[in-house]
């Protein structure tokens, strides 16, 4: 190979082309200005050409075109070595090189009658610039379709998210926890509500087998029920009669409801499950379990009876305690009506007072006939009220205690009352005579003396026997004998103390009492005070004066009695000590208002005021006279 390039570069043997022929030099670099003129030509041109080939990779006829770029390139080397050989005659390079160009001008011919058809085939300028015309509308219509295709694909998918995010909102505002499963059993899609139910985030659940919602002791278990389920895929309503537990992400248990049922969404089998923790429900149950427990209980134990009847009387409801108060068992209550039941006396007792119950609105209490387990005619206390029931109707319920053994034990208190009521009135009879007596004899033992002194001590002490005879007297002619209507007492008191006293009819008594009845521990002491008070003012108050007036007061002020007597007469001396005075009648007065837990106020002006003020009660540790 070296030796054939060295003999087709060898210029031995062959003059340059300066010295053949006669080249004058104006013709010779006129030769060799034009040869490379014409190859730095040829050698732009395929330089141009192949770089284009380079980087088109999409023209047509491509060998070709590098055909070309090699036809040209040759063809400028031999006009190149046409130049050159004016001073280096290599003509067998500058002939192999011809040949070569030679060769590549043919394969050149020959993919040019090759492609030939092909260039026919090809259109005209016009009906290219018609056909890029025909393009160019139809990209316009294309770009018009294509507007139109995104905006209804906008539209659409504007639509899909909104109908999503109206998913989400009720997926998320269900008030039960969802879960979306495959049927595999893996969670595809959880709500709010679950995370909060169970205690694990969303992304800890996505994607996991349902297990982990469901206790432990049941996981292995669980696959089986599943795929039975997506055997024969049903929905399950709420509940379905089953006591269900979910577990917590820490473990712990809970009691909830599932309702599930099958969804298909592209082509493929889901189910949608639906959980609400009963965890208060249940425990409103147990409460309630409890609590009518608790009522049954105090109902079987109760001393008392209890039923409902609607509104036609009919029963709907007996306790225990209606077969122990009436004889009869609390289903045979059940449908049928007071008449059906209860001898015709005590039924009509008994659907009179429910009417009353219906008519007004309120409770009614009464005594009702009823016939016990021995047949003997016994009563119980009834209270019917109005009941609500379930549905929004009335019912009558009813509550008895049997008060038969009461009855009889009242029957034989009021008789053992009446007795003593009587033998009582005869105490009060005969002390109230006894008092008469010892008045009389006072009256008798006055004549027998002509001493002023004497003669108004025994006036005085007639008075003071009076007055309490007095109070026997209105005892035994009450019907209250415990109580004493001080009202009348006080008017017959002061009348008679008129009488005995001779007053003259220019002397008038203004009674202003306003007092409930007192009772006999109050009576007798107030009855002696008032004796001793208007006694003083008969006897003292108008020894000079020919008219005048006595008022005498009681009324009661906040659970307090105030006694007031009062005369316009003469008045006590002045310096007299009320308290601490000598006369009987005036410390008979200070032992009296100390015996009634009082106190005393005497004024002297224009007459004379006494005001007592004592409690409704006197105080059980005073002692002071007996009468």
């Amino acid at each position: 190979m070296r030796e054939f390039c060295q003999h087709l570069l060898d210029s031995s043997g062959f003059p340059p082309r300066w010295q053949c022929g006669s080249w004058s030099p104006g013709l010779g670099w006129l030769h060799i200005a034009a040869d490379l003129g014409v190859w730095s030509a040829y050698f732009v041109i395929p330089c141009v050409l192949a770089w284009y080939a380079v980087r088109r990779k999409d023209i047509p006829f491509r060998g070709v075109v590098l055909l070309f770029v090699a036809f040209i390139l040759l063809c400028g080397l031999t006009h190149l070595m046409d130049a050159v050989l004016f001073w280096w005659p290599a003509y067998r390079l500058a002939a192999l090189l011809k040949l070569a160009t030679a060769l590549v001008s043919w394969a050149t011919v020959a993919s040019l009658f090759r492609i030939t058809p092909h260039l026919m085939a090809l259109r005209a300028p016009s009906e290219l610039d018609a056909e890029i015309g025909e393009r160019r509308r139809a990209e316009q219509d294309l770009r018009v379709l294509q507007a139109s295709l995104e905006r209804r694909v906008a539209e659409r998918t504007a639509a899909l998210e909104e109908t999503e995010e109206r998913f989400r909102a009720v997926f998320e505002a269900t008030p039960a926890g969802l879960i979306l499963a495959d049927r595999y059993g893996r969670i595809v899609l959880v709500n709010d509500l679950i995370v909060r139910m169970f205690g694990w985030e969303k992304a800890e659940l996505l994607g996991q087998p349902v297990e982990r919602l469901v206790p432990e002791r049941f996981r292995d278990r669980h696959p089986a029920y599943r795929a039975a389920y997506f055997a024969t895929p049903a929905e399950r309503p709420m509940g379905a009669g089953r006591d269900l537990a979910g577990a917590r992400k820490d473990g712990s248990e809970f009691p909830v409801e599932v309702g599930i049922r099958p969804v298909g969404m592209s082509g493929a089998m889901y189910v949608l499950a639906s959980v609400i923790d009963i965890s208060t429900r249940k425990q409103a149950e147990a409460n309630l379990r409890a609590s009518e427990e608790r009522f049954q209980a105090f109902m079987n134990h109760a001393p008392l009876a209890a039923w409902m009847v609607d509104e036609e009387f009919r029963g709907v409801y007996a306790s225990p305690g209606f077969d122990r108060l009436t004889g009869l068992s609390p289903g045979s209550l059940l449908g049928r009506t007071p008449s059906e039941l209860f001898p015709a006396g005590v039924a009509a007792r008994h659907t009179a007072n429910s009417n009353r119950v219906l008519s007004t609105g309120l409770p009614v209490g009464d005594e009702e006939p009823l016939v016990g387990l021995d047949g003997f005619p016994g009563v119980a206390y009834v209270v019917k009220f109005p009941v609500r029931g379930p549905s929004g109707q009335t019912l009558i319920g009813s509550v008895a205690i049997d008060i038969t053994e009461r009855k009889r034990t009242e029957e034989l208190i009021k008789a053992s009352l009446r007795e003593k009521e009587v033998l009582l009135k005869e105490i009060h009879h005969r002390v109230k005579n006894n008092l008469q007596i010892v008045s009389a004899l006072l009256e008798l033992q006055s004549r027998q003396t002509t001493d002023r002194a004497a003669v108004e001590m025994f006036r005085e002490s007639r008075g003071r026997v009076k007055s309490m005879a007095l109070i026997h007297e209105r005892l035994y002619r009450s019907l209250d004998l415990a109580r004493v209507d001080f009202a009348e007492y006080t008017r017959q008191l002061a009348g008679d103390l008129f009488r005995t006293y001779k007053v003259s009819g220019d002397i008038r008594l203004e009674i202003d009492v306003d007092i409930p009845a007192l009772s006999i521990d109050i009576a007798i002491p107030c009855g002696l005070l008032l004796n001793e008070l208007i006694s003083n003012c008969l006897k003292h108050a108008f020894a000079a004066a020919a008219d005048g007036c006595i008022r005498v007061a009681l009324h009661r002020e906040r659970g307090t009695n105030v006694v007031t007597v009062a005369d316009d007469g003469v008045g006590f001396p002045a310096g007299t000590d009320f308290r601490n005075s000598t006369s009987f009648g005036l410390q008979l007065v200070n032992t009296l208002v100390e015996q009634l837990a009082g106190e005393s106020v005497m004024t002297a002006d224009r007459g004379t005021t006494v005001t007592v003020r004592f409690p409704g009660t006197p105080s059980s540790n005073l002692e002071g006279p007996n009468p």
